[in-house]
């Protein structure tokens, strides 16, 4: 097999692998002070991390789950999973413009 064709294969598998590692958001909301944030991942076993501070493994099907006291400042939360991040606004928040 030629260089180019080994090379083009190689290029086709890195894409491929990016293309399939996604983090889907099914719920993300304030309910009673807690942040509520459902979704799903490529794989299960993945670390996902939510602002930086909150981390939970998905499970099978990769789904995750996250029930934290936490508002997040401009009702946005910030999820990272494989390589991948994703912003995502907040229902039910109220941004407070009090902090500083």
């Amino acid at each position: 097999m030629g260089i180019f064709i080994q090379s083009m294969l190689v290029c086709a598998l890195l894409f491929a692998s990016e293309a399939a590692a996604q983090i889907r958001v099914d719920e993300a909301r304030i309910d009673d002070r807690m942040l509520i944030v459902r979704g799903v991942v490529s794989k299960p076993g993945q670390i996902v991390t939510l602002d930086r501070n909150f981390r939970t493994r998905s499970v099978r099907r990769g789904q995750f789950s996250f029930r934290v006291r936490h508002t997040p400042f401009v009702c946005r939360i910030e999820l990272r999973s494989g390589g991948v991040q994703k912003t995502v606004k907040v229902g039910n928040c109220v941004m407070d413009n009090s902090r500083g």
